[in-house]
């Protein structure tokens, strides 16, 4: 009798996912990278949220002051002159305080004397960084602001009306007080520079 032998059956070779499982794992794998793109979205809005807020007194609410403490300097109105000027002194501590309080008057009546008119705008402003460290102390800091002054004078019996754009790059020592930032001393990084923008 011829002897049989048994040869190991062929192992079942393996089914291809039917149409509906692939979809079905796509799906699911999908549903998986979604997840984690918004984990990791709401991470990083919470960091950002989280660094994002300030404690009182921080450096961007020192050159946010400086900003405002510039634009009221280049802002004056013959006609508002007084409280133009007033701004500057009540957002001032110290010997800018009492510079800007003495000339007051005298500045407030050549411009009513001009009939002048100035605009003024902030380009840019920052933290002065000498020798690469930040000036920033938490009561004190050096801001930089850059900005311009289109300055208008009216028609008189002698002249034409012109502008003048003043080009300015200020220098303000910050300090705060009573948990207000206001500006101690002020400092130009150069000497204004003008130029004739027209009638």
């Amino acid at each position: 009798m011829a002897s049989t032998d048994l040869l190991e059956a062929p192992s079942s070779p393996t089914r291809p996912p039917r149409p509906q499982q692939a979809r079905g794992a796509r799906v699911s794998v999908a549903v998986l990278c979604l997840l984690c793109v918004a984990g990791v979205a709401w991470l990083v809005v919470e960091l950002t949220q989280r660094s994002g807020s300030k404690p009182p007194g921080s450096a961007e609410d020192a050159v946010m002051a400086a900003q405002k403490q510039a634009l009221a300097i280049m802002t004056l109105d013959y006609r508002t002159a007084k409280a133009d000027l007033q701004r500057v002194v009540n957002a001032s501590t110290g010997t800018m305080k009492t510079q800007y309080s003495q000339s007051e008057s005298g500045t407030a009546s050549t411009a009513a004397s001009t009939k002048s008119v100035s605009t003024g705008t902030v380009a840019s402003a920052g933290l002065s960084y000498p020798k690469g460290q930040s000036s920033f102390t938490g009561s004190k800091a050096e801001v930089l602001v850059v900005g311009d002054a289109t300055v208008a004078f009216p028609k008189t019996a002698t002249s034409a009306a012109s502008k003048v754009q003043v080009h300015y790059r200020f220098a303000f020592e910050m300090q705060k007080v009573g948990g207000v930032w206001k500006s101690a001393q002020l400092n130009f990084a150069g000497l204004p520079s003008y130029s004739q923008v027209g009638s």
